[in-house]
């Protein structure tokens, strides 16, 4: 599910879309945890992949789209979601970045910041809530 410019112009909030969000896949994936099983993962790293990334990711950025233009969803989930996923990683499972991953995160908090500095000014207003450096 894309998030559409008028999901938030409706009574839906960040919480309703996130909901249906990883609802939906979790309506979808189901059926296969019950036939495969987890395939050799461990339980705990299972629920922190299932409860621990999808959904606080989807309220950071369905959040985020309640705040700011819908059309900046397509830069700025796509390039933060290493960054997020990086920032898991290293949180609840303890996993450092490689010098390479790390070069990546800040070249892209770097674009991200330009991006939004770029927006910002051209559009003379400022980006409330999108966590852009402007």
């Amino acid at each position: 599910m894309w998030p559409r410019g008028s999901a938030f112009s409706t009574h839906l909030t960040p919480y309703d879309v996130a909901a249906i969000r990883v609802g939906v896949g979790a309506l979808i994936v189901f059926p296969l945890l019950l036939t495969r099983g987890l395939a050799g993962l461990p339980l705990w790293k299972g629920a922190v992949l299932s409860f621990g990334v999808g959904a606080p990711f989807a309220l950071a950025s369905f959040g985020g789209m309640s705040l700011a233009p819908v059309v900046h969803a397509g830069v700025l989930t796509n390039g933060t979601m290493p960054i997020f996923a990086a920032i898991v990683g290293f949180l609840w499972l303890r996993e450092r970045p490689s010098k390479i991953q790390a070069g990546g995160i800040v070249l892209i908090v770097i674009g991200v910041c330009c991006w939004g500095a770029t927006v910002s000014r051209s559009t003379r207003r400022r980006i409330s809530g999108s966590g852009i450096c402007c």
